[in-house]
């Protein structure tokens, strides 16, 4: 596997990174998400800038997935299922494949009280599913769960790969472009 080497070079710390996002992004953080305090909100800020900028519609040659910010009634619905005390905000992704009659959606949110993890609304075995997530860099984010991880590389703002492995085996690598408006 060759990854682009600015992917695998090491960066400022996170905390450095969210620092340079601009104050006025902090600001509709608040604004939109008036559940939680500022302070608990830049718990998730990084994950938060990531997903604000990767809203939107992308397009591979396998399927077309769309991602936008959950609502407050959507965010409360995720919240209710897993009793978190300080959902920040959550990302829902639907997606369609070009090849075939299929589709899907997920949706996810993050808890001011737990690091690192994402609540979804997708059950496994009865129970709701949690998922790890890391950033790697304010362009790169791996988020696993089960025996899957999948890495998602921002390479500017409308172009991404991601990348699904299982096992660690790598099952498919797509380059997405993002639709303009």
């Amino acid at each position: 596997m060759k990854v682009p080497e600015r992917f695998l070079k090491k960066r400022q710390s996170v905390l450095d990174i969210c620092h340079k996002i601009k104050l006025q992004s902090k600001a509709n953080l608040a604004q939109a998400y008036p559940l939680t305090g500022t302070i608990n909100c830049q718990k998730h800020y990084c994950l938060y800038n990531f997903w604000c900028r990767s809203e939107g519609i992308w397009f591979s040659k396998l399927v077309k997935v769309a991602v936008r910010l959950l609502d407050e009634q959507e965010l409360l619905a995720i919240s209710n299922i897993h009793h978190l005390e300080q959902a920040e905000f959550g990302v829902k992704m639907t997606w369609e494949y070009n090849s075939q009659a299929e589709s899907g959606y997920m949706s996810w949110c993050v808890d001011g009280n737990q690091s690192g993890l994402v609540f979804t609304n997708k059950l496994l075995n009865n129970t709701p599913q949690i998922i790890n997530y890391q950033m790697v860099d304010d362009n790169q984010l791996v988020m696993t769960g089960d025996n899957y991880e999948e890495t998602y590389f921002l390479d500017g703002e409308n172009r991404r790969l991601r990348e699904l492995r299982y096992n660690g085996k790598l099952l498919r690598r797509l380059w997405e472009d993002k639709f303009a408006a």
